[in-house]
């Protein structure tokens, strides 16, 4: 089976609602059978009941019982947060390697535009910076990787 299909993942993300669903009402079944008291005349399910609640080995097993059922619950949450995750994933960067023949160019073209852009940024960030160091009366000179993107520095007026 095919995970990364959209139908897929969204079958898988409803079995695991279900499951979700089905182990929370389990767990809470427990608890509330935990919680029966044969004492009471007014707790009609308590009575209809054959198990005795007040017995430690009763107690013991509906013990474990009720922390299976939230190891189940929390397992199940856990796969949701999971495929939740995958869906994201896939839903802003694409699935991987997919089959497209210009994905090369894009990329390609992608790290191209994203270099003009951090050169046009550098110069607007140079020459401001040149501009507040000589309205204060300074010098200013690229340092680094900037140094090799930046404008080249005007000639100095001598003011």
């Amino acid at each position: 089976m095919d995970t990364s299909t959209p139908s897929n993942l969204m079958d898988k993300h409803q079995k695991i609602i279900s499951e979700i669903l089905r182990s929370y009402r389990d767990l809470i079944n427990c608890v509330t059978v935990n919680g029966m008291d044969k004492e009471k005349q007014g707790d009609y399910e308590a009575q209809a009941n054959k198990l005795n609640f007040r017995d430690p080995d009763v107690m013991a097993a509906a013990g474990l019982r009720t922390q299976r059922k939230f190891d189940e619950l929390y397992e199940s949450i856990k796969e949701l947060l999971a495929l939740t995750r995958t869906i994201k994933e896939l839903w802003v960067f694409g699935p991987v390697d997919r089959a497209d023949e210009h994905r090369k160019q894009k990329e390609a073209q992608i790290d191209r535009d994203v270099a003009e852009i951090t050169t046009l940024f550098n110069k607007i960030d140079a020459n401001a910076m040149r501009d507040l160091a000589e309205k204060n009366g300074g010098t200013w000179e690229p340092q680094g990787e900037a140094a090799l993107t930046a404008p080249a520095a005007p000639a100095p007026t001598g003011n």
